[in-house]
């Protein structure tokens, strides 16, 4: 039986080509025929009858327009244009349902209607959203902010850490600058005396009302922005204390000040802030500029203290005393650090259980001293020893300047062997322990010991005679003659046993981090106890005519102080006694 097939008429296949049935004639008018229509249908592939849901495609392109100003790509589109059937199950502009109509063109659109209108079927949920954004508003609550793409996605996560917390309703409006509890800069309190301490006529016995009392956060200037400044900085503020920095380059100030660390553009406007203490963390070859830039700034501002934290005391406070802030100056160096160098490598957590040495002179007032401590242990978290500049450098060089030297050395001896790739295949903990610190910067590993060189040659020299001494046993343990070979022997073993009573100090440090590890896993507060607990602690009573005397002998038996409780009057713990 042969199939008749209707023609259609003239009205239904410009409806098919309207929908997009039906592709338009590419080159003049075409009036519809057979012919034509045959080869269409076909060349048209065969919809498949399937029921389901149908396949969604991409949003619809927007054109921009001017009436939306939050927004500087394009808008969102409206409900019933948001989406788009794919091209190969529903052509361009074929709509389904209640929005059968066809999507207007973009081109064509009307901004001002087609994005301020709201379909009828969404007007009761948008007049309820303007109503809660109004009470919102009316509570002083935030107004919820919604990324309308990629882009704007990007800016509400930078801005998350810029924008203050809303602040509960009848409360006062908070300045942003400077940390809670502080004062405003510029706004200048009346400053207390500690009375019967320090009035020398110098200006040493102005202090803050923070050193009468210490019960408002601290402002602490930070000039440097490194792996010892970033650190400090970062840990100040994670622990409620107020920061100003000032790098000499401004590239970390994005990422501090998204830390919460106020960054100043000069020194100026640093020592303008009103800090209580200012800490140097710059290079040392940087001090002598620095001290210089600092000294006219802090003309008036006379309760500013001054500190570093450079590993080398004695030529540092040479340099201070030249540019004429030695009564304003107290020395200090954490015990912290690594292989690392730059803002990059700044971590809070390198402060962890890390000890200061505070260094003084005779000269140095106790409430500049006790402004430097206090800021140590109560807001850095960390405990004290009080010594003089000639200790600390000689007790630097011992632990710190000599060992890299030492370290050096050995990595290039590995270097210049001609069996180096063996070696440092062979290479496992021992060797990585012994040459960490010799992965320094060597710029600035030679920096750090030529200015401490006269304590470090004497060093190497002594650590050069020892080895020279244990090579000669080495060599006599072979001789032929059996008595020297005895001696050999037992002068060996006297050299290896010589340091047990610092082996037996680590044992006891080691038996104290397990106890402190596993003593109460998950309870707030249990490493701190369980530390409490492991080391002896007691009151300490020094007299304050000679203070700086009565620490120094504290510091020698092995003492560290944990807070300073009132004057002449600290709490230590003994742990560093071998």
């Amino acid at each position: 039986m042969q199939t008749l097939h209707r023609r259609p008429s003239a009205h239904a296949h410009a409806r098919l080509v309207q929908r997009g049935r039906l592709p338009r004639p590419r080159t003049g008018r075409r009036r519809p025929g057979t012919a034509h229509l045959r080869r269409t249908l076909r060349a048209r592939h065969p919809r498949p009858a399937c029921a389901g849901l149908r396949r969604r495609a991409h949003r619809l392109p927007r054109p921009r327009h001017a009436r939306r100003r939050a927004c500087v790509q394009r808008p969102r589109p409206r409900a019933r244009d948001r989406f788009r059937d794919h091209h190969h199950v529903h052509p361009a502009g074929h709509r389904t349902g209640r929005h059968r109509q066809r999507a207007r063109h973009p081109a064509r659109c009307r901004p001002e209607h087609d994005q301020l209108h709201v379909p009828p079927h969404q007007r009761r949920r948008r007049h309820l959203q303007l109503h809660r954004h109004a009470r919102r508003r009316a509570l002083g609550a935030p107004f919820p902010r919604r990324a309308r793409h990629a882009r704007h996605a990007r800016h509400l996560a930078q801005d998350a850490c810029r924008v203050p917390a809303a602040r509960p309703p009848g409360a006062a409006r908070r300045r942003l600058a400077p940390a809670p509890g502080r004062r405003a800069p510029g706004r200048h309190t009346h400053r207390q005396r500690l009375e019967g301490h320090g009035d020398d006529g110098k200006g040493t016995a102005v202090v803050g009302e923070r050193n009468a009392a210490w019960d408002a956060r601290p402002l602490v200037g930070v000039v440097g922005l490194g792996l010892i400044g970033g650190s400090l900085a970062r840990r100040l503020v994670g622990r409620g204390a107020g920061v100003v920095a000032w790098n000499h380059r401004p590239h970390p100030y994005a990422q501090a000040e998204a830390d919460g660390i106020r960054c100043a553009a000069t020194l100026a406007d640093l020592v303008a802030a009103g800090p209580d203490v200012i800490v140097l963390c710059n290079p040392l070859k940087a001090m002598p500029d620095i001290l210089a830039a600092l000294g006219p700034l802090l003309d008036a501002h006379p309760a500013v203290t001054l500190t570093d934290v450079g590993s080398v005391k004695g030529m540092v406070r040479d340099q201070v005393e030249a540019a004429g802030l030695a009564d304003r100056y107290v020395g200090a160096h954490p015990m912290a650090g690594n292989e690392l160098s730059g803002w990059g490598a700044a971590d809070p957590h390198l402060y962890d259980d890390a000890l200061w040495a505070v260094t003084v002179t005779p000269s140095t007032a106790y409430e500049r001293f006790l402004a430097v401590a206090r800021l140590i242990t109560e807001d850095v978290g960390n405990h004290v020893i009080v010594l003089d500049d000639d200790t600390h450098d000689r007790a630097a060089a011992l632990i710190s300047h000599m060992p890299h030297v030492v370290a050096t050395a050995m990595i290039d001896t590995l270097v210049a062997d001609p069996d180096r790739n063996i070696a440092a295949a062979l290479a496992a903990g021992s060797w990585r322990d012994m040459t960490r610190v010799a992965l320094t910067d060597p710029d600035r590993t030679r920096a750090m010991v030529e200015e401490d060189a006269e304590n470090v040659e004497r060093l190497l020299r002594d650590m050069a005679s020892r080895l020279l001494a244990a090579a000669d046993l080495l060599r006599d343990e072979r001789s032929r003659d059996g008595a020297v070979r005895g001696r050999a022997q037992a002068d060996m073993l006297g050299f290896f046993s010589q340091g047990q009573p610092f082996r037996d100090y680590k044992a006891r440090q080691r038996a104290i981090a397990r106890t402190e590890r596993d003593g109460a896993p998950g309870a707030p507060g249990a490493a701190s106890a369980a530390s409490a607990a492991a080391y002896e602690e007691r009151d300490l009573r020094y007299d304050m005519r000679d203070w700086q005397a009565g620490l120094l002998a504290s510091a020698r038996r092995g003492e560290h102080v944990i807070a300073f409780t009132g004057p002449g009057e600290a709490r230590v713990q003994l742990r560093s006694a071998v």
